[in-house]
């Protein structure tokens, strides 16, 4: 995580800068605690890695894991059953509420892509 300019940029390049070909770009990798649904079902995509950044706009702007003290097959099970995380405080920007709502669909998709995400100015307040 790099912060620059007021923005917080995120990244991950556990796959992308040893992946050759898309087939092991699709490779699942990472921790349960921020997998999508589809990525259970071995069906990873570009989306997939939105909702990840749903998880940890949840996690920074209430300084926990919307997961926290649930096993890893709680929360596989909570995913695949549609039971979708959100914040657990009301005292949340609306403008923050609504970008992870756009992350968290849990149909692939009709969820945000990294093209529609780029396009937002202000997530949770400025």
């Amino acid at each position: 995580m790099l912060f620059t300019n007021d923005r917080v940029v995120l990244a991950d390049f556990s796959i992308s800068h040893t992946a050759r070909t898309m087939a092991e770009r699709r490779t699942v990798s990472g921790t349960v605690r921020y997998m999508a649904p589809e990525v259970f079902d071995g069906k990873s995509d570009l989306k997939s890695d939105v909702w990840a950044v749903g998880i940890m706009v949840i996690e920074m702007a209430e300084g926990k894991h919307p997961y926290e003290g649930y096993s890893p097959e709680e929360i596989q099970e909570r995913t695949r059953s549609r039971q979708l995380p959100s914040f657990s405080s009301s005292a949340v920007p609306s403008e923050c509420v609504e970008f992870v709502k756009e992350c968290l669909k849990w149909d692939v998709a009709e969820r945000a892509s990294v093209r529609d995400l780029l396009q937002v100015t202000s997530v949770c307040g400025k």
